[in-house]
């Protein structure tokens, strides 16, 4: 009984997730349009740019 209960729960989250990723999606989305634009007139202005949110690695 323990398992079936179990199952069902994660089955039951899996549409709960689904509905919380639709925003993150549009946003990330937006974000990949807006982010270059706005690079792209900074670079204009011969201004250096750095994406936000991005790790330095180098």
């Amino acid at each position: 009984m323990l398992c079936y209960g179990l199952g069902v729960g994660v089955f039951s989250m899996i549409p709960v997730l689904g509905l919380l990723a639709i925003p993150v999606v549009v946003a990330l989305g937006i974000y990949g349009l807006v982010m270059p634009i706005i690079a792209a007139i900074k670079a204009n202005d011969g201004t250096e740019y750095r994406y936000p949110l991005i790790f330095r690695l180098l």
